[in-house]
């Protein structure tokens, strides 16, 4: 299990444990606790800072008609989406999915003698963590909202043990150089200071890990990103009575920004363009002849340390 890998948010010194549902910090002293099968690891003061964004996202997926109402449907995602009113969206992730073993936990199966330790970023209602633990790896589904119809509450429902972990992607509370894939499961865009996330990844993951981006929006001209922000928060406003985030994000990447992002933190960029069939291909074109903003497109992103110079 990943527990033996885990280290204080605050203070980053390791966690021992003091029963299978308490665990103290070794430097600082505060106790974590695991309840209801979730541990949870925030910072201190940490819960109260997120407690206003987790309400308003709380709010925003119950009123689109996000609640499970059935659990046993939750093994099938994503390739079974819960609802119709949710098809396309799930055919999306099962595309990205795919792409991910594909290109990332495929080859990494062939090369590993163990299984993989994997940070299921972002995981919700856990269909990437229970799909990666049946293939054998160990993974920990982390997320700050925890409740039982949308959040980590949900991972209770499936046939395999998870190990689920309210925690922060700025604030992981796992040791250094502990991890071999860090997996943002549509939730990069999410972050308020992409350099400070992947910073964060970086010290987690080993020489040789991957982080991957999966399911956040791409754009060419950040202007597009930035329409795209602004057509979301008018239809929050609209239809749900939200007036914007509570919490900045950068809400979007470039490849610009990718580009920038490699070149500061010694990164190397892949993108993996899954194929979503021939209306997502002719969307980009049939923007363009309609006048309307640059669709975002949704590549999957594998970043791995650069090789050092030769000499």
């Amino acid at each position: 299990m990943m527990t033996r890998d885990f280290a204080c948010p605050a203070c980053r010194a390791d966690l021992v444990a003091i029963s299978a549902d308490e665990a103290q910090c070794s430097g600082c002293g505060v106790r974590y606790l695991r309840v209801d099968r979730i541990w949870r690891l925030l910072a201190p003061g940490r819960r109260e800072a997120l407690s206003a964004f987790v309400e308003q996202y709380e709010t925003v997926r119950q009123k689109e008609g996000r609640r499970v109402t059935d659990p046993r449907r939750l093994p099938g995602l994503p390739y079974r989406a819960l609802s119709r009113a949710r098809a396309y969206e799930w055919s999306i992730r099962a595309q990205s999915y795919r792409a991910l073993i594909r290109r990332v936990m495929g080859p990494l199966e062939k090369m590993a003698p163990r299984p993989v330790k994997v940070l299921d970023l972002g995981s919700g209602l856990g269909w990437l963590a229970y799909r990666l633990t049946v293939r054998g790896h160990e993974v920990a589904g982390v997320d700050v909202v925890v409740n039982d119809f949308d959040g980590l509450g949900v991972h209770r429902h499936y046939d395999r043990a998870l190990l689920a972990v309210q925690a922060e992607f700025d604030r992981l509370p796992f040791r250094q150089g502990s991890v071999d894939v860090v997996i943002y499961n549509a939730s990069f865009h999410y972050s308020s200071s992409y350099r400070r996330t992947l910073e964060e990844a970086l010290r987690v993951l080993t020489g040789a890990g991957r982080l991957v981006i999966m399911d956040s929006p791409i754009y060419s001209d950040a202007s597009s990103g930035r329409t795209m922000v602004r057509e979301r928060d008018e239809v929050f406003e609209r239809q749900y009575g939200l007036r914007g985030n509570l919490v900045r994000t950068e809400g979007f990447l470039t490849y610009d920004r990718l580009g920038a992002l490699g070149a500061d933190l010694a990164l190397r960029f892949e993108l993996f363009e899954p194929w979503r069939g021939i209306r997502w291909w002719l969307k980009p074109w049939s923007a363009r002849l309609l006048g309307r903003r640059e669709p975002a497109r949704f590549q999957i992103v594998v970043g791995r340390r650069a090789e050092p110079p030769p000499g």
